[in-house]
C-alpha cells in the first residue's frame, strides 16, 4: 500500500493519505484534511485541485495523430428524382409542297408554361425527280419560329438525296405545341423521317 505525504499550506500540518494500487482518477480531501487517492470521491469528501497543490506539471507536447479508421459502409441510394425533359418522336410523314399544314410535324403537346432547352433532330429524303432545297425549323407558341436551317437534297435515287438536320433553341413557353416544320421551297415533296423532339424545363433561358 502506497502512503502519500502531503504539506497544505492552509492547514499548517502533514497528513498522510493512503491509496490502493488500483489506477485512481482524482485526489479527494476530508473535512479532516486527509488527502486520499480515489476514482471517486466519497460522500463527504471534496475533490482537490492537484495544480491548486502544485501536484500537476506542465502540458505535454501533442502526440502523433492515430491512424486513419475504416471507410463506413455505403449510406442506401435515394429515389429517382422526376424528370423535366420531355421527348416524343414521329416516323415518314410525307410534306407535299403547296400543303404547308402538312409540313408541321406537332410533337410535343400540353407543355407546362415554362421556359425550356428545345432539341429537333430528323432525318430528310428527297423523294421529287429533281433536286430540292428544304427550310426546317422549331416553331413554338402561335407559329413562332424558334430555331431554322436549311439544307439542299439531290434528286431521288441519287446520292446527297438523304440529310440529317439538327436543331436547338432556348426559349419560354406559355403553353400550347412545339413543332418540327420542315418544307421544299421549290416544287417537289420530302420524307420526314425519324423525327424527334425533346424539351428540357431549365430555370431560366436567353433569347436572341
Amino acid at each position: 500500500m502506497r502512503v502519500w505525504r502531503f504539506v497544505l499550506p492552509a492547514a499548517g500540518c502533514v497528513f498522510l493519505a493512503a491509496a490502493s494500487d488500483a489506477r485512481a482518477d482524482l485526489v479527494c480531501r476530508s473535512k479532516a484534511g486527509t488527502l486520499s487517492e480515489r476514482a471517486v470521491c466519497k460522500k463527504k469528501e471534496t475533490q482537490v485541485d492537484l495544480a491548486s497543490i502544485g501536484l500537476v506539471g506542465p502540458t505535454g507536447p501533442q502526440g502523433p495523430a492515430g491512424p486513419q479508421g475504416p471507410q463506413g459502409p455505403p449510406g442506401p441510394q435515394g429515389p429517382t428524382g422526376p424528370s423535366e425533359a420531355t421527348t416524343t418522336s414521329m416516323a415518314n410523314p410525307t410534306v407535299m409542297v403547296g400543303s404547308p399544314t402538312q409540313s408541321l410535324v406537332t410533337l410535343l403537346t400540353n407543355l407546362a408554361s415554362g421556359n425550356y432547352v428545345i432539341i429537333a433532330t430528323a432525318g430528310l429524303t428527297n423523294t421529287a425527280s429533281s433536286a430540292l432545297v428544304v427550310d426546317c425549323g422549331i416553331v413554338g407558341d402561335r407559329n413562332t419560329p424558334l430555331s431554322e436551317s436549311q439544307v439542299s437534297l439531290n434528286a431521288a435515287g441519287s446520292a446527297g438525296d438523304t440529310a440529317t438536320i439538327a436543331l436547338s433553341a432556348a426559349a419560354p413557353v406559355t403553353g400550347g405545341a412545339i413543332s418540327l416544320q420542315c418544307l421544299p421551297n421549290n416544287t417537289g415533296s420530302i420524307n420526314i423521317n425519324n423525327a424527334n423532339l425533346t424539351a428540357i424545363q431549365v430555370g431560366s433561358v436567353t433569347t436572341q
